[in-house]
């Protein structure tokens, strides 16, 4: 399975012949405070986690694809879907996302959306067992990177990639992800690239956290 991070909580996933697209953002949203370019190419599914312009800004330029919005399947592609807390933005916002989790290339993917801290238990053991990990943590309107951590112990994934944090292209009221890498005591790897292949032969035997340059801004930008 390819993955390529284009920005935000929106990722690529190539494989089992499906190109699968996770909370596309919208170019320019909140009044031209996210500076990221558009998502390119076309795809056959799109997941949104919850109906956020940061999340869910599907386009005619992605094609034809099944969009899911909630559980359900596509396309070969079966979504399992949890309701929970929304991170609130110091009580500012009342609303939930969705945690969704499905199989490909044989590697269970979970996406957090914008969850606001640890699951209960119940939820927990739903998801697992994990192979790859979308996680927000950047605080505020998500989990922070106490609470990333506290989702990735309880999760057990074996590939941990961050999400939903303060770049300078996102002038959004969120920490960088040097605030969560801070706070990771897991094997580390800095990817320099913004795609990476991962299968079930490459997967790590423990946790690992992977760090992916988003790809929609210059590449002469600071990260």
């Amino acid at each position: 399975m390819k993955i390529t991070y284009f920005a935000h909580s929106c990722f690529g996933l190539e494989g089992a012949g499906l190109r699968v697209l996770l909370d596309p953002y919208e170019p320019g949203g909140f009044g031209g405070r996210m500076r990221y370019t558009p998502i390119p190419e076309t795809w056959d599914v799109v997941i949104v986690s919850h109906e956020h312009a940061d999340h869910d800004h599907v386009v005619p330029s992605f094609g034809d694809p099944a969009v899911l919005r909630g559980a359900g399947e596509a396309r070969g592609l079966d979504l399992r879907t949890l309701t929970v807390p929304h991170g609130d933005a110091e009580g500012t916002v009342d609303a939930t996302t969705r945690v969704g989790r499905f199989l490909l290339d044989d590697l269970a993917v979970v996406h957090l959306g914008d969850v606001a801290g640890p699951l209960d238990e119940a939820a927990a053991a739903v998801l697992r067992p994990v192979d790859l990990l979308f996680v927000p943590v950047g605080g505020y309107f998500t989990a922070g990177p106490a609470e990333a951590m506290a989702l990735i112990a309880q999760l057990a994934p074996r590939v941990v990639i961050p999400m939903h944090y303060k770049t300078p292209h996102a002038d959004l009221q969120i920490g960088p992800l040097e605030d969560f890498l801070a706070e990771v005591r897991y094997p580390l790897r800095r990817l320099t690239a913004g795609s990476v292949d991962l299968d079930r032969a490459s997967v790590p035997a423990r946790t690992e956290v992977w760090t992916l340059r988003p790809t929609t801004f210059p590449r002469s930008a600071r990260w």
